[in-house]
């Protein structure tokens, strides 16, 4: 929203932010149907308002680490809804998420929830692999917003 307003200064409520958001998702997806966008758009909005809530985080829509956050609960959004496993989970996976659990507890914990919301609204469980993802995304994102 930010971005629009300071290039064509315009505001733009945050139904209109998210319909135009819906949009693009849907455009960048080559098999896609609304249905489906609808799905991943609600799982990314569900997704991004428990970190902001759990960790009281109010990152700037231009923020470098909030845009790689968002494209990568894209591609996880979309793995999630077309029911395709993660196929990247290696065998020091569980040593590295054993790590980063203890080195950073708040995005741990704010994961964990992620996972469980997960579970409940998808009936999907979050890979060790992705959930070390989300944790370094999420990681980045609070040491950005310090």
């Amino acid at each position: 929203m930010a971005l629009i307003k300071k290039h064509f200064d315009v505001t733009l409520l945050e139904d209109e932010a998210g319909f135009i958001a819906m949009k693009f998702v849907e455009n960048s997806m080559a098999d896609s149907n609304t249905d489906q966008t609808l799905a991943m758009t609600k799982l990314i909005n569900d997704i991004l308002n428990i970190v902001k809530y759990q960790l009281s985080l109010t990152m700037p829509d231009e923020s470098v680490s909030l845009q790689r956050f968002l494209v990568h609960l894209r591609f996880f959004a979309e793995r999630l809804t077309l029911k395709r496993p993660d196929q990247s989970q290696g065998v020091d996976d569980d040593f590295l998420f054993e790590h980063l659990s203890k080195q950073y507890p708040r995005a741990f914990a704010c994961v964990q929830k992620i996972a469980v919301f997960v579970k409940k609204s998808t009936e999907q469980t979050v890979s060790v692999n992705e959930r070390i993802y989300l944790i370094m995304h999420i990681q980045r994102m609070l040491n950005e917003n310090q």
